[in-house]
Parts: structure tokens; sequence; C-alpha cells
């Protein structure tokens, strides 16, 4: 994974050094080092069992954390020049903390959840992101739409109409950490 841009068709099993039992990003779908990144996910019945058929706030938050410790991950297999499974063992991505989550709408089972992630810093090992997550209606191509997506697309951050706001994230912020420094029960 020396190039970041080959994030977009990757699986996220193959960029997330962690296990895929709560995986909620299905697909990458633009990511530019010096802007941000952008994922997919559609809703699964798992996600919404037992929580009133609606995904939770915390999970929307994790859909945005994910993709944002994703652009973590490349920037830092890029940075080290290490592999993602070279990566793994030695090195463990936390999540810090986040400002201000701000929830406009929900989202149910089969819903397509956008996640745009902009990248306000990155420096020793810590990214601070602005994720801002939209509900899509069912028959937008949003493939088509990120097809020749650009940085200057993405700065503008000028959206089609079936994009619908459903929350936002401010100053999201996640480091990566060596194992060594972990304490362990």
């Amino acid at each position: 994974m020396k190039n970041p841009n080959l994030i977009v068709g990757k699986r996220p099993d193959e960029v997330l050094i962690y296990g895929n039992n709560m995986m909620l990003i299905d697909e990458y779908l633009w990511f530019d080092r010096h802007h941000g990144i952008i994922s997919a996910y559609q809703v699964k019945k798992k996600d919404v069992e037992e929580h009133f058929n609606i995904f939770r706030g915390v999970d929307m938050l994790e859909t945005c954390g994910q993709a944002g410790i994703s652009a973590c991950t490349v920037l830092e297999c890029q940075k080290t020049g290490k592999s993602r499974d070279e990566l793994r063992e030695y090195m463990r991505f936390v999540f810090l903390g986040v400002d201000e989550s701000r929830f406009f709408d929900y989202a149910i089972e089969d819903d397509v959840l956008i996640s745009i992630g902009k990248i306000t810093s990155y420096r020793f090992r810590q990214m601070t992101l602005d994720s801002t997550l939209f509900k899509v209606d069912q028959n937008f191509d949003y493939h088509q739409y990120f097809q020749n997506y650009t940085g200057e697309d993405f700065h503008n951050q000028s959206l089609p109409a079936a994009f619908k706001k459903i929350a936002t994230f401010q100053n999201m912020v996640g480091r990566a950490i060596r194992l060594s420094k972990l304490v362990t029960a």
C-alpha cells in the first residue's frame, strides 16, 4: 500500500488493521492525502437489531472514525514504507475524542451512508478530521458521482440534493500508538 490512491477499490478488511466484526465501511469512494477520505456503508440488519431498528449515533460516529483510521493507516504505511500487515505487528490506532457531535436525522436498515472526512491535521501519527455523514437516496448512483471527483470538488463540498446530512463530527482525533506503549491486562 505504498501509493495512497490504492485505497479506492480495496476492501476495508485489506486496509483497517483490526478485525471485521464491527466493520462499518463497505467501500472507499475517494481519497486524497491532502484533503480527506470518502467512504460508503449500507446499514445492515445486525446494526439495528436490539436498537429499536435505528442505526445509533455512536455507530454513525464509528463509521466516520473508521474512515479516518483508514486514511491514517494508508498514510502511516506510506510514511514508514511498511505494509498494513507489517504495521499491525507493532501499532494500533486509538480514538482519542471528538469535540462536537450533531445529529440531524437517523438511519435504518438498508440506508446507504456516505462519510466525508476532511483531514484537518496529520502529524506525529495523529490525525484530526471534520466529518459529515450523509444518507443517500436509494436510486442515486454515488459511484458514478465520485468517479471523477477532485480535490476542488471536495473543498467546495457542493453535493447533489440526493445527499441528506444526518450527522457532523468536529475535531475527531485518533492516533497510532506502538503496542509496546499499550498496557494489557
